[in-house]
């Protein structure tokens, strides 16, 4: 678990940009939840968030192979992602939560921002890992099989 954390962590400073764009639909999922009714939220979760967060962990797995597939693999994947949606890996998502939480309180002490803001700009910084944490595990994976 730890070598995929540093592995995660090494991969988002060299493409630090990339990553943090990853952690824009985690956020505004985020932000999105908070303002919408429970039972709205039900019937998101596996369509709209499901297809955004799918979409997401494709773009993270192609900075882990530092390579662009073709458009029509992409959308493959992409499909298969949002048919078997899971919100997070779940080893990783406790490590992410956590630290979000931690974050987000210590923005929201430091800077005096609103909680939702807090949690927000938490969001985006620490998400990455999860999505970049799972492509490697899935490069992992499918090195082993071979």
């Amino acid at each position: 678990m730890g070598q995929v954390v540093a592995e995660s962590i090494r991969i988002y400073g060299e493409n630090f940009v990339r990553c943090l764009a990853i952690g824009v639909v985690p956020a505004a999922l985020t932000l999105a939840s908070a303002h919408v009714s429970r039972r709205l939220a039900l019937i998101l979760t596996p369509t709209l968030s499901g297809a955004l967060l799918s979409a997401t962990f494709v773009y993270a797995s192609t900075i882990v192979l530092e390579q662009r597939p073709p458009l029509r693999r992409l959308a493959r994947a992409w499909f298969a992602g949002w048919l078997v949606f899971v919100p997070a890996p779940f080893l990783l998502a406790i490590l992410v939560f956590v630290m979000q939480f931690m974050l987000a309180f210590l923005i929201r002490g430091a800077a005096d921002e609103a909680l939702e803001t807090a949690f927000v700009l938490a969001s985006v910084v620490i998400s990455p890992l999860v999505f970049i944490g799972a492509a490697l595990l899935y490069v992992d994976q499918a090195a082993r099989v071979k």
